[in-house]
């Protein structure tokens, strides 16, 4: 199968050059004293890289309070069975038959989807808020500017929070000499917790529906989405 894959807020700076985009999905836990290194490399990064997405799917934790995690993003967790983490799925293409990477691999897989052509062009129009109801309503389009091979073809939209505060992030550099996160705790309290998906829209592995087997260059494949935020939520 094929994904074509974004969240809302990225989504809506697609322009009709298809500028080609990569998404990394890392796969973290607050409970992971790994993790938050890997999220220093992933920001170094989108950093030198603004054409990369990144969003977080967090570890579905249920024995404690766990803000952060969402039905959805539990569903992908459990169907990859996951061996460890922080683990990342790059545009969710294989590399020599593995489909979750550790942070080691990130940076020339992400190099190598960068330097491949663009197959097709993704927009959000139609852009509605709701302030009573709490409404986000969008439409996304697809269309593709080059013949495809044959196929399963998946459009999903990503509702993403750019940073979470005020729960905590378990740490192993607190006594690592020079190391960003010297210092800051065996527990970090203070941590933000960076582009953590709050809810995938329609299905959580995509919508089979929007796009055919053959999709045909240049007609449009468009999906209306809509979310309603919870209460409580800016």
């Amino acid at each position: 199968m094929r994904f074509l894959v974004g969240s809302i807020c990225i989504l809506l700076s697609f322009n009709a050059f298809a500028q080609k985009k990569v998404v990394i999905e890392k796969f973290t836990n607050f409970l992971c004293g790994a993790c938050p290194n890997a999220s220093l490399i992933i920001n170094d990064i989108v950093t030198e890289n603004p054409d990369v997405i990144w969003v977080s799917h967090y570890k579905p934790v249920t024995f404690e309070a766990n803000p952060l995690m969402n039905a959805q993003s539990a569903i992908l967790w459990s169907d990859f069975n996951l061996p460890g983490q922080p683990l990342a799925v790059i545009n969710r293409t294989p590399v020599n038959n593995q489909l979750l990477l550790g942070s080691g691999a990130w940076s020339n897989t992400i190099q190598s989807e960068l330097e491949l052509p663009e197959q097709a062009e993704l927009n959000v129009v139609d852009v509605a808020y709701d302030i009573e109801s709490r409404i986000l309503s969008f439409n996304a389009e697809a269309s593709f500017m080059n013949t495809v091979p044959k196929g399963e073809y998946r459009m999903t939209a990503m509702i993403v929070q750019d940073s979470v505060w005020g729960h905590k992030q378990h740490s192993y550099y607190n006594n690592v000499a020079g190391h960003p996160l010297e210092g800051l705790g065996d527990i970090i309290w203070a941590y933000p917790h960076r582009n953590v998906v709050r809810a995938i829209l329609d299905e959580p592995w995509g919508n089979t529906d929007i796009i055919p087997e053959n999709p045909q260059v240049g007609t449009i494949y468009s999906h209306d989405f809509s979310y309603q935020f919870p209460e409580g939520h800016k």
